[in-house]
């Protein structure tokens, strides 16, 4: 996976997205308030901070825990860290001591985030208990829909709403995707300067002129 930040804020943009859905129904409506709440948590101005386990079934799994605030992010996981300002995104390999630099806009850094298509108004959405503390959302496709999404399902915490796990059917794949220790509000934002002194003995690779060139 070569860009967690933005494969998990597709996971969590297409599972909270959703409440911008016009409702018909009255468990569409509540689904919508849900969606509107939970959505305004993890992306509103104030930021949140959780940790996460990610399963692409059958190809990548990953843990870590993630700072998200506006346009900036920050990762953690065993081998691979980020950080990424409103311009620009550096990722770290502890392994191969290696510091790639990424344009922060570019679609070109991830080949994961471009199977994330979708069209809201592609999909049908429902909420129903799914036990006495959380809420299950349900999102199909609409019959002749063309998104890579095909199914959603995603668990929030009926007091707080905080989000819990999703699982979405990605094209011929599935992706799950676990949260813990979901926290809001970010107020020290220089958590997401890159620390470039603490790797001075890494080599650092500017991929941005070649992102530039492919757009």
């Amino acid at each position: 996976m070569r860009q967690q930040i933005r494969i998990i804020f597709s996971i969590l943009l297409f599972s909270f997205a959703l409440c911008q859905l016009s409702a018909q129904t009255p468990n569409e409506r509540q689904a919508r308030r849900i969606f509107n709440t939970s959505y305004n948590m993890v992306f509103g101005k104030e930021g949140c901070s959780f940790s996460y386990n990610v399963n692409i079934i059958g190809i990548y799994k990953t843990a870590g825990t993630i700072w998200m605030k506006g346009k900036k992010g920050k990762y953690i996981e065993d081998r691979l860290l980020g950080w990424a300002d409103s311009l620009t995104y550096y990722r770290v390999d502890k392994k191969k001591k290696i510091v790639e630099i990424h344009n922060a806009k570019s679609p070109k850094k991830d080949k994961y985030t471009e199977k994330f298509k979708f069209d809201l108004d592609d999909f049908t959405y429902h909420i129903k208990n799914y036990n006495n503390d959380e809420f299950l959302l349900l999102i199909d496709i609409k019959d002749g829909a063309k998104g890579t999404i095909k199914h959603a399902k995603a668990i929030v915490n009926k007091k707080t709403l905080y989000p819990v796990s999703m699982k979405l059917k990605v094209l011929f794949f599935w992706v799950k995707l676990e949260i813990k220790d979901f926290k809001k509000g970010i107020n020290d934002e220089s958590i997401f300067v890159f620390p470039k002194h603490k790797f001075h003995n890494y080599e650092f690779i500017d991929k941005r002129p070649e992102e530039e060139s492919e757009e």
